[in-house]
């Protein structure tokens, strides 16, 4: 696992929610 998907998994984590962390990570949902 390469720090990227290491970073978006705890930022899932932290706030529970997908959309959040897209916001946080600048990421589009799959």
């Amino acid at each position: 696992m390469d720090d990227h998907k290491l970073r978006v998994f705890c930022t899932v984590a932290e706030t529970k929610s997908f959309s959040k962390a897209s916001e946080i990570i600048h990421l589009t949902q799959p």
